[in-house]
Parts: structure tokens; C-alpha cells; sequence
């Protein structure tokens, strides 16, 4: 149910719009749901909290679902949910939420664009003989030939010279074009169907044209996708569809190229700026942490530092006693009293 009628809101964007002021875009909707939707006109099918829901609308959401094939009832209902949680969106001023609104300005341009791109299509009809000459260039006049033909398309010239060597030393195209051509239809051995040559772009189709039903090019050919060794198998009168069978896709097709001359001359004449983004801020690494103060030994209560300094210490220069001779040799060193020099009675200083 919840998906349904998530179906149905997205496709009527312009229902979101009946709290947006449309002289304005960039200003947000209003705050209240009498000033915010505008009245609507036609036969009223529904009222919500006094607010009408109007047959136009009805019929407007039941075209834009019409391949669901959604029951009018169901239509009905889903607009009187929508119109439910419009209004809640009101009384809460939501609208005054700057995501909400930039949607909001976003979907009035998108339904004012498509606007223009309509206003122009009416203002500048397709004329019959527009059709008729477009018909002309694309299928051609009556009595003009169709080819059937493959090829095998390489990345280079001295490729296909080489696939024309293994054709002319008894290769068969089809197998050649499904181990070494490049092209979209090299697994189906090359096979490019029937075409006439105004299909084709003119350097492939001037060597088709050249060549006769079972010959294939003696010379690479090259065009903007590539190198071709092309096969001709077969050629036939063409007929071409009628062009009332054709009349409705050839109009869409000029309606399109009118559409895009159009906006290319509105663009010539905009002036029109693409900022850069800004450049990332560089990252900066994080200070180094200084080591730790070095813990005292468990066994001396020394630290490391001290340990290492004692080991290092220089033997202690002989007393006056030991240098005078004057040293008692049945004394052992345990009972002799460490001699100490005025330096040694200073503590030591780093």
C-alpha cells in the first residue's frame, strides 16, 4: 500500500508545488495550508480539512499511471493520503526546512523547463515537407539497393592485412571474424544484416558498393572506428517502408534535432560560469608523542639510564695510599674503605 502510493506522489512532482509561491523560486512555501495551496479548478471528487481535490488533478495522476491501470477509487484514496500528510507538512512549517526547500525551488525549475521545451515544440511545428525530405535521405528513393555483408574490424591496418592474407590462403570470413574482429558483431562472424548505403558511413559504404555479391575488400578500409576487411555477400532492390508507417517516428526525430538547436542557441547567447570545486584542505599529521620518562629497574630501584652509566663509569684512580706503596696487602677488599677524590664527593651533574 505504502509503495503505491509512493508510485502515485512521484509521479505528479507539481503537487508538491501548491506550497510554493511560482512568482518567486527561490522563496520558500508558506506557513499555513490556506495561504500555501492555491485553489484548484474543475468538478471537486474529494475534500480534505476543507481543501479540495479536483477531477483535473484526478485525471492528470491517472494518465501519468495509466500502464499500472490503477482503479479510481484507489487514485482517490492515495490523493486524500497525500493531501493528509501535505497539510501535516504545513502545520509543522517543513517547508521552512532549506532541504525541503531547495527541493522544492528544484522541482518547480524541472517542471518549468519541461514547460519551455512543450511551448517550444507547439510554437514550432514539424512540416510535411520537413518529413518527407528526412524520409528521402534516410530510406532513399524507390529502386535503390540494399547490401547484406560482414566484416572484421582490427585496431590496425597491418591486422587486416594479415586476415586478407588468411582469406586469400582459403581462411573463412566468418570464422576469421569471430577469433580477431573487434566489433560488436564479431561473434556472430561479422554479420551486419541488410543495410543501404546511406546507412553507413561513406568510406565503408563506398567499398560495399564497390564490390560485387561474394568479393570481399583486397585492401583494408578505414574509417573513424577502425580498420575493416568488408565481405559483400548479397544486394537486393531496396523498399523502403511506407512513410505513413514512418511519418510519427521521423517528426520525433526532427522535434529532437529542433530542441537541441535550441538549446544550443540559448547557450550561445548565456553567459554561463562552471566554478571549480575547491581544492582539499591538506591534511596535517598529528605531533609526534614524546617517549615516555624510562621506569626504574624492579631489582636496584635505578633507572636504565643510571644502570648504563655506572657500568660505563671509568675505574677510580689509585689513593694516595695505593700510589705511595703504603697499602696494607693482608687486607682484603671488602675490609678496605673505598678511597673517594674531591671530585667524586660532588654529585654528579648532567
Amino acid at each position: 500500500m505504502v509503495k503505491n502510493l509512493l508510485a502515485v506522489i512521484a509521479v505528479i512532482p507539481v503537487l508538491f508545488l501548491t506550497a510554493c509561491n511560482p512568482s518567486d523560486s527561490t522563496q520558500p512555501a508558506g506557513t499555513n495550508a490556506e495561504s500555501a495551496a492555491a485553489p484548484e479548478e474543475g468538478e471537486v471528487v474529494a475534500m480534505v480539512n476543507g481543501q479540495p481535490i479536483t477531477e483535473q488533478t484526478l485525471n492528470m495522476i491517472s494518465e501519468a499511471n495509466r500502464s499500472a491501470n490503477i482503479p479510481r477509487e484507489k487514485l482517490i484514496d492515495d490523493l486524500i493520503k497525500h493531501e493528509l500528510l501535505y497539510q501535516e507538512a504545513v502545520r509543522k512549517n517543513l517547508e521552512t526546512n532549506e532541504d525541503v526547500a531547495q527541493r522544492i525551488r528544484f522541482i518547480q525549475r524541472s517542471i518549468l523547463s519541461q514547460a519551455a521545451m512543450q511551448d517550444f515544440i507547439a510554437n514550432t511545428p514539424i512540416s510535411d515537407a520537413e518529413i518527407q525530405k528526412e524520409y528521402q535521405q534516410t530510406f532513399g528513393s524507390p529502386g535503390q539497393e540494399e547490401f547484406k555483408a560482414r566484416h572484421i574490424l582490427t585496431e590496425t591496418e597491418e591486422k587486416a592485412k594479415e586476415i586478407i592474407q588468411k582469406l586469400k590462403a582459403g581462411g573463412k570470413f566468418e570464422e576469421l571474424a569471430k577469433e580477431y574482429s573487434t566489433g560488436p558483431v564479431g561473434p556472430k562472424g561479422g554479420d551486419l544484416g541488410w543495410f543501404s548505403a546511406q546507412q553507413m558511413v561513406a568510406p565503408f559504404s563506398e567499398a560495399v558498393v564497390a564490390l560485387k555479391n561474394g568479393e570481399y575488400t583486397q585492401q583494408p578500409v578505414h574509417t573513424q572506428f577502425g580498420w575493416h576487411v568488408i565481405l559483400r555477400e548479397d544486394s537486393r532492390a531496396k523498399t523502403p517502408p511506407p512513410l505513413d508507417s514512418m511519418k510519427a517516428n521521423i517528426q520525433a526525430q526532427l522535434q529532437r534535432k529542433a530542441i537541441e538547436n535550441h538549446l544550443e542557441s540559448l547557450r550561445a547567447n548565456a553567459k554561463i560560469e562552471i566554478i571549480p570545486p575547491k581544492p582539499a584542505e591538506p591534511v596535517i599529521p598529528p605531533a609526534a608523542v614524546p617517549a615516555p620518562p624510562a621506569s626504574p629497574s624492579p631489582e636496584s630501584g635505578r633507572t636504565n639510564e643510571q644502570s648504563s652509566a655506572a657500568e660505563e663509569k671509568p675505574s677510580e684512580p689509585p689513593s694516595l695510599q695505593e700510589a705511595a706503596g703504603g697499602v696494607d696487602k693482608s687486607a682484603t677488599p671488602e675490609n678496605q674503605a673505598p678511597a673517594t677524590s674531591p671530585k667524586e664527593s660532588q654529585p654528579a651533574t648532567e
